[in-house]
Formats: C-alpha cells, structure tokens, sequence
C-alpha cells in the first residue's frame, strides 16, 4: 500500500518539534513522557477522494509527499477537515510554512524514539482497511459496499479518574504553563528534551507518577517551586545569555504594565521615583542590568496585587 517514507515522517517530526502545526496551539504531537501518541500525520490534499481538499490531479507520489503532510493534534486535524472552506490548501501550506520555520534539522536520540513511535503508528493506521458500508432495501447493512467511507473510526481514550484531594483541571493547566514557561527559558538542549526535563524535575520532586495527582494542599509548595526554578534560569541567562535575559525581562515588565492599563509615560516616572533612580528613563534598555532587575519584579508585584 502507498504510504510516506519513514524519512518523510521523520523530517516532518524534526521540522515541526513534536508540536501540533495549528497557530498557537502547543499540543505534543508524541507526549515524551508516557510516550502516548495524541497527534497524526494529516494530508493536506486528502489521499482519498472522499477527504477534503482532495486533488484528482495529484500523483501519489505527490499524495504522500513531505510538502503534502502536516503534523496537528486530533483535535484540530478534526478541525481543518470539519471546514475545508476556511482551512484551504493555500492557507494550511501557510501554516505548515510557519510552524516548520525554525525546526530542527536532525532529530535527538529521544526525538528519535518519539518519531518512530509515531511512524508505527502512521503505518498501522494507514494500513488498516477502509470500513465501508452500504443500506439497501430491506434496512439491513451489507459490509464492503461502495458509499459512506470510514477512513478514521472514533479512537478510545482511557481517562484515569482523578486522585481524592489532587488539583482541580483549572490547577493542571497552570502547572502546564510553568512547565512551558521553564522549558521555553532552558538552553542548550532541544525543545522536547527541555519539557520531559522539567516534567521529571516537578514529578520527582513532588514524589508523583503523574503531575495530576498533585495533592491540593501542594499546590502552593508547587508555585514556590516553579518561582525558585525560574528565579535560577534567570539569573544563569543573566550571565550566559544578557540579550535573552534583558528580552525577557522587557516582555514581562510590558505584559505587566498591559495589564495594568499603564503607559509608559505614566509607569515610567513612577517607577524611578519608587525606586529612588539616579536619573528617570523613558525606555527600559536604559536601564543598568541591577535596576531592570528592580523594575522588574516591582512590575510584576504590582500586577499581582491589582489581580
């Protein structure tokens, strides 16, 4: 049977850093550490002609070819097909574009795992035969008709119920962003490897198998934590990487004073007077490293008090 080459599949997992294709969305497309698989290899002109945006002029070489897939999460592979009118050839092409542009160009030796975990599955599922069913006359099925192709039955996912006393889902996310956070500010080593480093970190710490069973009464002890992890990065990048730290730095102080509703020329003579500034600045890159540093976490202490 056609299929993409396991090279294929391999590029499109390097390129697109086992992350769902979809504009903002940071979905793992392999989760690296239960190793489950919550994302596909979807074709942007269908390879049957029941799919949408299928091409009847396209060769198979062509339907299986690097520049024709894309990796998402089944939630929004369901998304694209559900609404072929929006989500055109021209404009996935666009997003494939994007999302790959600042992809890796090899895979890591755990990279290397997760994207044969995924061809296995890409190969099971693409082999597995088309169910097709036809209703005639007399109201029963016959099995191998000609109509109604079901290329993707429903998939069962096992949903482990929640540990008595663990974080509400409103909880899980936040321990998701700062796993994000810490991950996105860690250098050296991929981005895949940088989140299964932290997840590690946080479950041994904390003593889990899973990061949901976090007993709620932990949950604070967890955001002290994140703070500290994060407070360490910071200040490595402080010496290691300047510009990545002063960009940082930058981004929250904006973030904070948007939500506060303050102008930089307002904020800005606060501040200095507040902190007792040699000379008031109208701009954050003038400041010394020691004072962005001060109107940094006064910034954000203002911003979680006004929450």
């Amino acid at each position: 049977m056609t299929r993409s080459s396991e090279s294929t599949i391999k590029k499109l997992f390097a390129r697109s850093r086992n992350v769902c294709a979809f504009p903002d969305c940071s979905t793992r497309i392999v989760d690296p550490l239960s190793e489950t698989i919550v994302g596909e290899v979807c074709h942007i002109k269908a390879r049957s002609p029941n799919g949408p945006r299928f091409d009847p002029t396209q060769t198979e070489e062509e339907r299986y070819a690097y520049a024709n897939l894309i990796l998402l999460c089944a939630v929004h592979h369901r998304v694209i097909d559900d609404d072929p009118a929006k989500f055109t050839v021209e404009q996935l092409q666009d997003i494939k574009e994007i999302h790959e542009r600042d992809g890796d160009i090899e895979l890591s030796h755990s990279d290397s795992r997760l994207a044969a975990l995924l061809i296995s599955e890409y190969i099971r599922t693409i082999q597995r035969p088309d169910i097709t069913q036809t209703v005639i006359g007399n109201n029963n099925v016959t099995v191998a008709g000609d109509q109604n192709v079901y290329q993707h039955p429903p998939k069962v996912r096992v949903v482990l119920p929640r540990r008595e006393g663990a974080i509400s889902p409103a909880q899980c996310r936040d321990v998701h962003k700062w796993i994000e956070t810490l991950a996105e500010g860690t250098s050296r080593i991929s981005r895949s490897q940088a989140f299964a480093k932290w997840w590690t970190k946080f479950k041994k710490r904390f003593e889990l198998t899973r990061y949901e069973d976090l007993h709620a009464a932990d949950f604070e002890t967890a955001r002290n934590w994140y703070q500290q992890q994060r407070a360490i990065l910071s200040r490595g990048l402080r010496n290691t990487a300047p510009d990545h730290w002063r960009n940082s730095r930058y981004g929250a102080i904006k973030e904070a004073m948007k939500s506060l509703g303050l102008s930089n020329e307002t904020y800005y003579p606060q501040l200095a007077q507040r902190l007792r500034l040699p000379r008031p600045f109208t701009s954050l890159t003038q400041l010394t490293k020691r004072d962005l540093e001060r109107v940094y976490r006064i910034a954000l202490r203002d911003a979680q008090n006004a929450a």
